[in-house]
C-alpha cells in the first residue's frame, strides 16, 4: 500500500517558492498572476467553456470528422446515413494562426443543409482518437 507522503497532492493549496505570490491561496494566487500578466501586457484572463468536451471533440485535422452540420435555418442536423463515413480532404493548410486545418478548408466546411437544402457549414472538429478507438468491439 501506498504512504500519504508517495501520493499526488490533489487539493487547492497555497503558493510556495514562488516569489512576489509566496503564501497566497490557488484562488488568490490566480487572481494577482492575471493581474500582474495584465499589468505588463503579457496576459489576460480566459475562460474556454470548449474545455467541457474536450475528450469528444479536437480542433485539429487528424482524427475522425464530427459528423454534423450547421444550418442556419435548422440548426444542428446530422450528415445523411447515405453520406458516411465523412471523409478528411487532402487540400488542407497547416498554418500556425490558431485556427483548426479543417476550418480553413472552404471545399471541406461549405456544403448544403440535408433537410432544406441551403448553404450550411460542417463541423471543423474531429473526434479524438479515445473516441474512434472505442467502438472497435462493435465490428
Amino acid at each position: 500500500t501506498s504512504t500519504d507522503a508517495e501520493l499526488p497532492y490533489c487539493e487547492y493549496g497555497v503558493l510556495l517558492n514562488s516569489g512576489e505570490f509566496d503564501g497566497l491561496t490557488t484562488e488568490e494566487a490566480k487572481e494577482k498572476i492575471v493581474d500582474k500578466l495584465s499589468s505588463m501586457k503579457l496576459g489576460s484572463a480566459k475562460v474556454n467553456y470548449r474545455l467541457r468536451d474536450w475528450l469528444v471533440s479536437r480542433q485539429r485535422y487528424w482524427g475522425a470528422p464530427i459528423p454534423m452540420i450547421h444550418c442556419d435555418h435548422c440548426g444542428t442536423v446530422p450528415v445523411p446515413e447515405n453520406q458516411l463515413p465523412v471523409e478528411l480532404p487532402y487540400n488542407v493548410e497547416f498554418t500556425p494562426d490558431g485556427k483548426s486545418p479543417l476550418a480553413k478548408c472552404d471545399e471541406f466546411i461549405n456544403t448544403t443543409c440535408p433537410k432544406c437544402g441551403k448553404p450550411a457549414k460542417r463541423e471543423a472538429d474531429t473526434l479524438d482518437t479515445f473516441v474512434c478507438s472505442s467502438w472497435y468491439q462493435l465490428r
